[in-house]
């Protein structure tokens, strides 16, 4: 599940300790982990003011990444960090090309029935990087929707709404 706060997304979670100089195993939420730490630095929470590493190594690793981060060059110092999400700043991003989207974005848009423009609810959460969880305006429940064109057919940042297809909300 990916975090994302305003003006900050929710990149990796520091997993394990790796070995006994500070190394850590690092699972990230993007495709580009090397574009992340290349963007440096990360913050230990969602604020400006908040704690910030530094990646100087990464190295892919079977099921997670192994990352090293400044001044983090102990076995202990590393599993104090276990279980830390790491976020950027969303400024620091290139903009999205056309008919992209950055996730982050979407949290906060109204989700709308294409059929009849009826209020279904807001985007308040991403799951796995392909599912929008949409808190329904009318019971407060959560639904899932499934992000792709077939389902989510207009997408229009400036408006704040995106059209969902009938068929994916029954």
């Amino acid at each position: 599940m990916t975090s994302i706060h305003k003006g900050f997304v929710a990149l990796a979670k520091i997993g394990s300790a790796h070995g006994l100089a500070g190394d850590l195993r690092v699972r990230f939420f993007s495709d580009d982990p090397d574009a992340c730490c290349r963007r440096s630095p990360f913050f230990l929470a969602p604020d400006p003011a908040a704690g910030q590493l530094v990646c100087v190594r990464r190295q892919h690793g079977k099921t997670m990444d192994v990352a090293h981060f400044q001044g983090v060059d102990t076995r202990e110092a590393a599993e104090a960090l276990n279980g830390q999400l790491l976020y950027q700043e969303r400024s620091v991003f290139p903009p999205a090309r056309d008919d992209e989207y950055y996730l982050a974005d979407l949290i906060g848009l109204e989700v709308m029935r294409a059929s009849d423009h009826s209020r279904i609810g807001t985007v308040t959460d991403i799951v796995a990087n392909d599912v929008l969880g949409v808190c329904d305006a009318h019971t407060g429940t959560m639904r899932y929707l499934p992000f792709t064109n077939a389902a989510l057919p207009d997408i229009d940042l400036a408006k704040g709404v995106i059209l969902a297809e009938d068929m994916y909300l029954e």
